[in-house]
């Protein structure tokens, strides 16, 4: 069985995440979840560019969304003849693919079999990326290409062939067309070129067929908005990054005001919602609750790899384009979308910082492994943040009404109590009273009655 499983670890991981995804799935709209996009969502914006192309028309000026996810959802939703929920099952299918991506970077990048397999499984368990890659939102489809840009350089390394420093190109353009700011992400590798012992494992060739194949499919963008629109944009126009209408010379003060408040927040376990908060789909989705990965837990692990493994050149620049798309993120609230398109990376380089402790404990390098787990302790207990702290009062009410609607009332009964211990006891009388009147309508007077009287004796 582990033959099987060794020999065809990439099926098995595409086949078991797929499976988990169609399963949250299943579950969530049992519940009620995954309605159609609401109001004012970019998820809402997104489809409704879809709808321009399928009427034959561009979505126009005003449309600030993702060139590429939009073209992607396109396609899905050409295929899926623009049903919503086979939409969703399709970018489920492609997003699928990023465990298996992790599990060949990490072996192209020389860290071996087992850390491969490690990683993709720190993947499988952030949750995060599992519910993301069921909604409208380019994060999913972002962190596979992003992961591709880095699995082609390195194929291309391993091998010395061109034309996969070509595909590392495009798919670096798929990167930029999705998020602007990978734009300083995609020269990294090019930065790294100055080095001699790099330059001299890697042709001015190839990085001339990177640079072209990164460069051109943006600029090609760039010239149709401008002939089209008039303006100089990828997807977004310039001005729409905070700060930059009010004169460039705030640009770095509002970057460096916010700087250590949004950075604390990115490395922090917290995942910050925008319009899909991981916290009540797994409050409401029990299968969710197994994918249990902290953000802070990869970030401390991939440190201690990155100590281990500092020598190795694939390690460097992989840690160096993910600061790099870290440090281009700091003028922008840290959502936890913002986040996954580098998690994948991420995962691959916290596999490593598990195989290094692992290395350390088997050659008894116990000053070493003592050294990175007190470090490992101190940081996540320093970026540890209890979700109820900073989970708002709407989100919570939510959960409370979807659980009584559901009938779910032993769970509501006690989701009401928690909130009322968090501190929202005057807040939650509204969802007491729907709980006592759902309870009344299904025929359960006593049950009602008594928590009714429960509730009664303590909120004010």
């Amino acid at each position: 069985m582990n033959r099987f499983i060794n020999r065809h670890f990439g099926k098995v991981i595409y086949l078991l995440y797929f499976l988990c995804e169609l399963f949250v799935l299943k579950q969530g709209m049992g519940e009620g979840l995954f309605p159609p996009p609401a109001a004012g969502t970019d998820q809402l914006s997104t489809l409704q560019g879809v709808g321009s192309v399928f009427a034959g028309n561009l979505p126009g000026i005003s449309y600030h969304y993702s060139f590429s996810y939009t073209a992607f959802l396109s396609i899905a939703a050409l295929v899926a003849r623009e049903n919503l929920i086979a939409m969703r099952i399709l970018q489920a299918a492609v997003c699928a693919l990023i465990p298996v991506v992790v599990y060949r970077t990490a072996r192209l990048m020389r860290l071996g079999k087992h850390v491969g397999q490690i990683s993709a499984f720190l993947y499988f368990f952030y949750a995060p990326a599992l519910l993301i890659s069921l909604d409208f939102l380019r994060a999913g489809p972002l962190a596979l290409t992003f992961s591709l840009t880095v699995y082609f350089i390195a194929l291309g390394c391993w091998t010395g062939k061109n034309r996969w420093f070509a595909f590392a190109g495009i798919f670096g353009a798929l990167c930029v067309l999705g998020r602007e700011t990978f734009l300083f992400v995609g020269m990294v590798p090019l930065l790294f070129c100055l080095f001699p012992k790099i330059r001299k494992s890697l042709s001015k060739k190839a990085s001339a067929v990177y640079t072209a194949a990164l460069l051109i499919p943006v600029l090609g963008v760039v010239v149709f908005h401008f002939v089209v629109y008039g303006t100089l944009r990828i997807n977004i126009p310039l001005d729409n990054i905070d700060g930059v209408g009010e004169g460039t010379g705030n640009i770095f003060v509002l970057y460096m005001r916010h700087l250590s408040s949004r950075f604390f927040d990115f490395v922090s376990s917290y995942e910050l919602p925008n319009s899909l908060s991981v916290y009540a789909h797994q409050e409401m989705i029990p299968f969710l609750g197994m994918f249990l990965v902290p953000f802070n837990v990869l970030v401390a692990l991939w440190l201690i790899g990155l100590w281990y493994n500092r020598t190795n050149r694939l390690f460097l620049l992989t840690t160096g384009m993910v600061c790099v798309f870290v440090g281009t993120m700091m003028h922008f609230e840290i959502f936890y979308r913002y986040r996954i398109p580098v998690v994948p990376l991420i995962a691959i380089l916290a596999g490593a910082g598990i195989m290094a402790l692992y290395r350390w404990w088997r050659r008894r390098e116990y000053w070493r492994l003592t050294l990175s787990l007190l470090f490992m302790t101190v940081f996540i207990a320093m970026t540890w943040v209890n979700p109820d702290s900073r989970r708002t009062f709407n989100e919570r009410a939510a959960v409370s009404r979807l659980l009584i609607e559901n009938k779910h009332y032993a769970k509501a009964e006690d989701y009401l109590w928690r909130m009322a211990g968090d501190g929202y006891a005057k807040q939650i009388r509204p969802g007491v009273i729907l709980l006592v009147q759902r309870l009344l309508a299904d025929g359960e007077k006593a049950r009602a009655e008594e928590v009714a009287g429960r509730f009664n004796r303590v909120l004010p």
